[in-house]
């Protein structure tokens, strides 16, 4: 996705990163992600999912992550 060329997406990324006002900076997002569904910088295969299911016996065995990141490959 490096060498992905859009020249509407550019400068929104770099409006995006340099924007110090946080409403204006959502909206400049906002804009981005429109862009980008209109014009995937790639064709994701997948998509990880989390789901969390409520079971007392597996609080022995797994916890989630505080940050919500699953390492698909990982136990604990």
């Amino acid at each position: 996705m490096s060498r992905h060329d859009n020249p509407d997406a550019q400068p929104l990324i770099d409006a995006g990163a340099s924007e110090p006002d946080d409403a204006r900076r959502a909206q400049v997002y906002q804009d981005l992600g429109r862009v980008l569904r209109d014009e995937p910088a790639a064709i994701y295969l997948y998509n990880l999912t989390a789901l969390y299911g409520v079971v007392d016996e597996m609080t022995t065995i797994w916890s989630p992550r505080p940050d919500d990141y699953i390492i698909a490959t990982t136990r604990g």
